[in-house]
């Protein structure tokens, strides 16, 4: 674990993970309640959480000191690496294959369509981890369609669609994909935070914001460790703040925005889409990511 210096009362023996970054100083969490009481007070300062290089993000695990490897800017240990590296395809389908390997050993041309589905999916698996959802979901439709006769795999090329769309921001489309993976994975593939998700994202496209509201809590219900769960809460109030002008929403909008930051202010994603919401607040206009984007492609500054 790694320690660093709080600027306000110059302990120097600070867990980093503990600490924070207002306008480039270090405060501890006592010196923070102190000198920041309220949201308001850090209202137009840079805010930052900061994270230990050296401590695993994922289970918190202590690498003594040494700095671990990290995703999407994330510190992660070699265990918690493998889990979710390992995630894609349950045990099952690894069966499933190791049967089907020893049958090409013995009888290939027969069943070379089960090899080429094992190329397929192991492809689907590759593109699914380096973040190409587009690809990964060609690969594994291609497997679903040439062994048919194994139900799973029309659940997995769902799956893999209901993400790819989710991506695209095919809300409604994505929410019919992985509505038909429902109760058919394994609890790591965190289907109901998906669907619920999709629910959030498609009550926008339909501009019914208490909607949004009521499926942002429940995605933040799930898990209030990340940023995006809070980040969509304040997207919401912003929302209704917009269409009504409800200070108590602004409000609203503004403590789970900063509850988002100090999770995670450093990934370019969610820069991003703090800053459409800060947009939304301040001129009470709400525009699509396409819209918002196109009108500000370097994003959106106070004039």
């Amino acid at each position: 674990m790694k320690t660093t210096e709080c600027s306000s009362c110059g302990n120097q023996s600070v867990p980093i993970n503990t600490s924070m970054k207002i306008d480039g100083k270090i405060f501890c969490t006592k010196c923070l309640e102190l000198n920041f009481p309220t949201e308001e007070s850090v209202t137009g300062k840079k805010v930052e959480k900061l994270k230990d290089p050296t401590v695993c993000d994922f289970c918190n695990k202590d690498n003594q000191g040494i700095d671990l490897p990290a995703i999407s800017n994330l510190p992660i240990c070699e265990e918690c690496e493998t889990k979710i590296r390992n995630r894609t395809f349950p045990n099952w389908v690894k069966g499933f294959f190791a049967t089907i390997i020893l049958i090409v050993i013995f009888s290939f041309f027969f069943f070379c369509k089960y090899y080429q589905a094992y190329k397929d999916l192991t492809a689907a698996n590759t593109s699914f981890q380096k973040g190409d959802y587009s690809d990964a979901n060609t690969l594994m439709k291609k497997v679903a369609d040439n062994v048919p006769e194994v139900e799973e795999f029309n659940t997995l090329s769902s799956f893999f669609s209901g993400i790819d769309l989710l991506t695209k921001d095919k809300s409604t489309q994505a929410l019919a994909e992985l509505n038909k993976c429902k109760d058919k994975l394994p609890e790591d593939y965190n289907i109901n935070y998906l669907i619920t998700k999709a629910k959030c994202n498609s009550c926008f496209d339909n501009r019914d914001y208490n909607g949004f509201l009521k499926e942002s809590k429940k995605c933040l219900y799930m898990d209030t460790s990340i940023a995006l769960s809070w980040a969509a809460v304040a997207s919401a109030y912003a929302c209704i703040y917009a269409t009504e002008g409800h200070y108590s929403s602004e409000v609203l909008a503004r403590n789970a925005l900063l509850k988002a930051k100090s999770i995670d202010n450093t990934s370019k994603d969610m820069k991003d889409y703090y800053n459409k919401i800060e947009y939304r607040i301040y001129s009470r206009e709400i525009l699509t990511s396409a819209d918002f984007n196109k009108k500000y492609p370097r994003g959106w500054v106070v004039n």
